[in-house]
């Protein structure tokens, strides 16, 4: 658990599980959290092979997709913090074994975006026609990008003199796939009840949308702070998460230094930025699989006593409510109202 052998030989010492489950909970910043993410990744393939050959409709099968791409970034994620390094034999070169806190950075925010892909078009949707409405608006807005694309390339091959005669059909197409999407959204009575609110036009934009008494459209790079009801983070995870991660996932100055500190053996220690990326991967794949309890809870059936104890403990230090529940309005509120304040 990453523990002093002082804190080791007292959580040893204890004689029951709720003592243990409780020393657990007093000390989740002393987690070892690579292991976390193995504890996690055993569970995640327990719940894909569960959930091999039943048969879904088109939402939820690609609900299961956000599912199965979590538990990749999260295997390529175990992969990467195990030091590595190079070899030339020709020179006799070698390169230092380092953990890369940039590339770890990225995926950690790719983690990110997919719990709130997850949560805002296949979870928080609270009935049919608004599922049916988010995910034809996520479908749209790709369809829509690749609209602009192919135009591009039919542009560039008018210019060149080049035959864009089938990119032409593949314009069609996609224009005839946006036109019958956003048919579909406009012939529901919660398009009708809000015939003020341009689905088209901010569709082009963004791909996410809140569907509530007012609707919105959100994207991903503003995840800190339009989606402060939506994800259920406490405000020490949530707060500027996203820019923090971005920091990574783009070139940048900090990132150059993190990237010298590795070389110099200084990177990977509980100060730095790995012990954080590791632990916000973490924490955001146990609030995802909370989040897909609430969607589907028959994989609960698959969590044992440690997955049990591992999760709830995590998810309680650093996110709202209790694990495997939806927040209430009222648990948001109550935590966002402190990050006001202090803002």
């Amino acid at each position: 658990m990453g523990l002093t052998d002082e804190e080791l030989n007292l959580y040893d010492s204890l004689t029951n599980d709720a003592e243990r489950k409780n020393f657990k909970k007093m000390h989740p910043h002393r987690l070892k959290y690579e292991l976390i993410i193995e504890t996690i990744l055993n569970f995640l393939l327990k719940v894909l092979n569960s959930l091999k050959g039943k048969q879904t409709d088109e939402i939820t099968h690609y609900a299961e997709l956000e599912l199965q791409m979590l538990t990749t970034k999260l295997l390529a994620f175990s992969v990467l913090i195990q030091k590595w390094g190079a070899y030339n034999t020709e020179k006799d070169i070698k390169l230092n074994p380092i953990v890369d806190p940039v590339v770890l950075g990225g995926l950690a925010r790719n983690i990110y975006e997919a719990l709130g892909v997850f949560r805002l078009v296949y979870l928080l949707p609270n009935d049919e026609e608004k599922k049916r409405i988010a995910f034809n608006l996520w479908k749209r807005h790709s369809f829509l990008d690749n609209v602009k694309e192919v135009e591009a390339a039919i542009e560039l091959n008018n210019k060149n003199g080049y035959d864009a005669s089938k990119l032409q059909e593949q314009l069609q197409i996609g224009k005839e796939q946006c036109d019958k999407l956003l048919t579909d959204i406009l012939s529901t009575n919660y398009a009708s009840n809000h015939h003020d609110f341009n689905f088209d036009r901010g569709n082009i934009k963004k791909s996410l949308v809140i569907l509530d008494d007012n609707p919105i459209f959100v994207s991903l790079s503003g995840i800190d702070r339009g989606m402060e009801y939506q994800i259920p983070l406490k405000n020490l995870v949530f707060q500027n998460l996203y820019k923090i991660l971005s920091h990574y996932a783009h070139p940048s100055f900090q990132a150059e230094c993190q990237f010298d500190n590795e070389f110099k053996g200084i990177g990977s220690n509980d100060e730095g930025p790995y012990h954080m990326i590791v632990s916000v991967a973490a924490i955001l794949a146990i609030c995802f699989i909370s989040s897909y309890i609430v969607f589907d809870n028959s994989i609960q059936n698959e969590l044992n006593k440690e997955e049990i104890e591992v999760f709830n403990v995590i998810y309680g230090s650093y996110c709202i409510g209790t694990f495997g529940t939806e927040p209430s309005i009222d648990e948001y509120t109550q935590e966002r109202q402190k990050l006001n304040r202090d803002s």
